[in-house]
């Protein structure tokens, strides 16, 4: 994390934002926090005249991105919310993408407010399985929904790709980059005990190689997707949105699934 953005309070963080919107902001709280981004939530006193589209008095989102890439992977995840938004995929409304480090310390994005909250809870078991029961259908549901966008529609022609390993050209399919990527990590690891098992998915990729390409969010998991009830009320942390294959993405999210379920276990046997 910049140091500082490290070193900004809730308190500094509500002044900055006043004088970059020229309005004053009544609340600033700490939302989610972790390596790559800092969300804040907010909400404005009055009208900002740098941006008279931001409701006030109605919670917002302040996403900060942090760390050697923040730059870039703020302009991909910006890019590619607004495309979704574009086509009334479930994303939060972006309102603006502001990469000038001086104006908060670190380059940030500012989003609606969603409502309802994580299909997966670590709040309490109980509330988890049941949170996490009524929502579960309409998390599929909403994947299938993203993996039938087709990214020739001219609004989702320039989704921005996540995985570029430094040996695959221009215009690589999405596998062969993911397969390149562990290759990478394998060797720098080292890791020689995942070779043979890398060897062996390398030789069946040709199979998903023939499949049509879909828009990919390639981190949907519990915590990524909101839910009210049964219905996702929006689909969150688009930074490794990517264009390709659509069982790589779901086979990501069957393998988060499994390690989500070890830990609602987990909780069953400490509660």
């Amino acid at each position: 994390m910049p140091a500082l953005l490290k070193a900004m309070s809730e308190t500094e963080t509500r002044e900055r934002l006043s004088r970059y919107l020229g309005a004053a902001v009544d609340r600033v709280r700490v939302l989610a926090s972790g390596w790559e981004t800092t969300v804040f939530e907010f909400a404005l006193a009055s009208p900002s005249p740098r941006l008279p589209e931001l409701p006030p008095r109605i919670a917002l989102v302040l996403r900060f991105y942090q760390g050697l890439q923040a730059d870039e992977k703020g302009r991909r995840e910006s890019r590619s919310i607004e495309r979704l938004y574009s086509v009334r995929y479930c994303v939060p409304r972006p309102y603006v993408f502001e990469q000038d480090h001086g104006a908060l310390g670190a380059p940030f994005m500012i989003l609606e407010r969603l409502g309802g909250g994580p299909l997966f809870s670590t709040t309490s078991f109980p509330q988890a399985f049941k949170t996490f029961s009524l929502g579960f259908f309409g998390f599929v549901r909403a994947q299938v929904r993203l993996h039938r966008l087709s990214p020739a529609r001219h609004e989702l022609r320039d989704i921005p790709q996540s995985l570029q390993p430094e040996a695959t050209p221009p215009g690589t399919p999405l596998l062969d980059r993911a397969l390149a990527l562990i290759a990478e990590r394998v060797e720098k690891g080292p890791l020689p005990g995942l070779k043979d098992a890398l060897r062996r998915l390398a030789a069946r990729a040709g199979v998903y190689r023939v499949a049509e390409p879909s828009v990919v969010h390639m981190d949907y998991h519990p915590l990524n997707v909101l839910v009210d009830g049964v219905r996702v009320t929006g689909v969150i942390d688009w930074v490794n949105t990517d264009v390709g294959d659509r069982h790589l993405d779901a086979a990501m999210t069957a393998a988060i699934l499994s390690s989500s379920a070890s830990s609602i276990r987990a909780g069953c046997v400490t509660t």
